[in-house]
């Protein structure tokens, strides 16, 4: 079989179409990949980290963040509050805070002191940071 033959048959055509797709489906597999390993570098679910009920129960202070950012960032936080059964409705729930703990990637230390049965101190600690202080009083944040 000579080239003149290949031609005729289209064996070329099928070659090239081969190469073609294959170097297609190469590029879809790179590209995919790439999407998803950059993607886990920017996807940072917040996760539980502290939770503290008031003394008497009434109310709950909830602290979730996220894992620090890659490589060195900082970590997320949301701070919560809920009041518990002490309305017609049940309970509810208010977003007391966003911040960030700058820990070198890390996500730091959270403490939940409560200085009474409706007042509140978070502290946030971080390698790179100064501790922040958070003080909240509940009745003031829920009566408004």
């Amino acid at each position: 079989m000579d080239i003149a033959d290949n031609k005729k048959k289209g064996g070329w055509k099928k070659a090239v179409k081969i190469i073609g797709i294959t170097l297609l489906a190469a590029a879809g597999v790179f590209v995919l990949s790439a999407a998803l390993i950059i993607g886990a570098f920017l996807y940072y679910p917040q996760k539980p980290t502290a939770s503290s009920a008031s003394p008497d129960g009434r109310y709950t202070v909830t602290v979730k963040q996220t894992d620090g950012r890659w490589p060195f960032g900082p970590s997320d936080v949301t701070i919560t509050a809920e009041e518990r059964g002490f309305s017609c409705i049940g309970s509810s729930s208010e977003e007391l805070c966003e911040t960030q703990i700058w820990d070198d990637g890390g996500r730091g230390n959270v403490t939940i002191e409560w200085l009474s049965e409706d007042e509140v101190c978070i502290t946030l600690s971080g390698s790179e940071q100064d501790d922040e202080k958070l003080t909240y009083s509940m009745t003031e944040e829920f009566d408004e």
